[in-house]
């Protein structure tokens, strides 16, 4: 099944602690980063992201300091939908550091072989969560949101795996109004050309996940199409899959595409959203 990548297994932790609060009044378990940073009586705004985590949920802080951050920059709330409902296919404690930090970096035999071993392994823990099950409990979670809190436009963040749910979504006119999918996994070539919605990929140097030639077609087909959304491709240099979600902040160029890809995200958000 396609979907876990080696590097989709590997990454980084990164520093701090979340300020937001957990939520299980909506359909799906989530983090909740107030932009006013008032979690007693909230006021929310009338714009929000969600972020779909990787393979790792929030069984990792990542997520949560991701929506902490962009809550903070973007001026809105942000919300991270747990799609894997509290079992995530990857534990934190799996998590190991990158096979390769950066493009180019060479990696040992047996080390190779060993991602391959436990990228095989997990496979069957991502199966429930397959897009047929699972997208539709994403669709729940967001028009939930729009009824409860009264968001009247809505991004969708997505990371590796979650990266995936941003591109379907995108597909479904009044689900979504802007996809942010960075470097996405699992099944969403099919789906690329017919979004509805603008939508930038954020992708790495290097991803054997990534589709090129899928994304090009489409870029081309677009362009005789007055009404076409926007449709925008980002490269990070000296990045490998995952660098969105677990960067190893201590490699000054992944460092600086990192938070190159932050500021990124910002900017797209207070343009289209």
């Amino acid at each position: 099944m396609a979907g876990i990548c080696e590097n989709c297994t590997k990454g980084n932790k990164l520093s701090g602690t979340p300020r937001g609060r957990m939520m299980q009044t909506t359909p799906l378990p989530s983090y909740f980063a107030s932009a006013s940073g008032n979690y007693d009586t909230p006021t929310y705004t009338s714009k929000a992201l969600i972020i779909c985590p990787d393979p790792f949920g929030l069984g990792l802080d990542n997520p949560k300091l991701m929506a902490d951050i962009f809550a903070e920059k973007c001026g809105i709330d942000v919300w991270v939908a747990d799609t894997f409902k509290g079992n995530p296919p990857l534990k934190s404690e799996d998590l190991e550091p990158y096979m390769a930090d950066h493009p180019g970096q060479q990696i040992p035999f047996l080390s190779k072989l060993w991602a391959r071993l436990y990228m095989i392994k997990s496979i069957p823990s991502i199966i429930p969560f397959r897009p047929s099950v699972s997208d539709p409990w994403l669709v729940e979670f967001i028009a939930n949101l729009r009824k409860e809190y009264g968001y009247e436009r809505i991004a969708l963040n997505g990371y590796c795996w979650g990266g995936g749910y941003a591109v379907r979504l995108a597909t479904m006119p009044g689900v979504i109004d802007l996809a942010l999918p960075a470097h996405p996994a699992g099944s969403y070539g099919y789906a690329m050309p017919n979004v509805v919605v603008p939508i930038t990929y954020f992708i790495s140097e290097v991803d054997d996940q990534w589709l090129p030639k899928v994304a090009a077609s489409v870029q081309e087909q677009w362009k005789t199409k007055p009404d076409a959304p926007r449709f925008q491709v980002i490269t990070y240099p000296g990045t490998v899959h995952g660098f969105g979600s677990r960067p190893n902040l201590s490699i000054p160029k992944v460092k600086e595409s990192w938070e190159k890809y932050v500021s990124d995200v910002v900017d797209v958000v207070k343009e289209l959203l």
